[in-house]
């Protein structure tokens, strides 16, 4: 079950803050971002992680984890049975 819930090319990286200048390339790029009154939360591509990382310790933030992304049930669910048509 773990395995079919991760995203695959996904990651989520956690840190303190958030500098203004990567924030717009982290849109630019496909990333989420969710703030909460602690931390930053990014889900990103796999492939920028370390350019990621390595860009938020550059502007003074800490990163507190990166993770592999992972889907919930339901996304799982619509990813394998569709959304189907209504009878």
């Amino acid at each position: 079950m773990k395995t079919l819930l991760e995203t695959g090319d996904q990651v989520e990286i956690v840190a303190t803050t958030l500098p203004e200048e990567l924030e717009a390339e982290l849109g630019a790029w496909g990333a989420t971002v969710k703030r909460s009154a602690q931390n930053v939360s990014i889900v990103a591509s796999g492939a920028r992680k370390r350019e990621i990382v390595e860009r938020l310790w550059l502007g003074g933030s800490d990163v507190l984890r990166l993770n592999p992304g992972k889907g919930s049930l339901e996304d799982l669910y619509m990813k394998l049975v569709g959304k189907g048509d209504a009878a």
